[in-house]
């Protein structure tokens, strides 16, 4: 069971990574001309990245965030059930549900280095728009 459990979720946490990413590489893309509104009053190109980085981190950080608070309280509400699901007199070894703190380490890990990976390709995507340009696409 733990092999199943493990292997879904690796593939939840890649589709929720991808879901990250198109959400906010449609975003940036249809924001072209907001940046570059912006530069052309004097914003500096930081400045619209740290603009952009707040915003992630209010939008996904607090999502984040929320998440694992409710699948903390989910899991200590709801976990202890399977144990009485299964009979532990019959089954060998006994059935037991023992959270580990070396386990949630590991998954926060997981979550970590994939937010950090999407943090990345989302850099590079924004490094590679032209600001200055933004403003000719407005034009036409």
């Amino acid at each position: 069971m733990n092999g199943a459990l493990t292997l879904g979720f690796i593939i939840i946490m890649v589709m929720c990574i991808i879901g990250f990413l198109i959400y906010w590489i449609l975003s940036i893309k249809s924001r072209t001309l907001q940046f570059g509104i912006l530069r052309a009053m004097g914003m500096k190109f930081r400045e619209i990245i740290m603009m952009i980085v707040y915003e992630q981190l209010l939008v996904s950080g607090v999502a984040i965030f929320a998440a694992i608070f409710i699948g903390g309280v989910t899991s200590d509400l709801f976990v202890p059930l399977f144990q009485s699901i299964f009979d532990a007199s019959q089954s060998v070894p006994p059935f037991a549900v023992i959270p580990e703190r070396s386990d949630y380490l590991k998954l926060y890990a997981v979550i970590g280095v994939m937010l950090l990976t999407a943090f990345v390709v989302l850099g590079r995507l924004i490094k590679k728009i032209k600001i200055s340009q933004a403003l000719k696409l407005g034009e036409d």
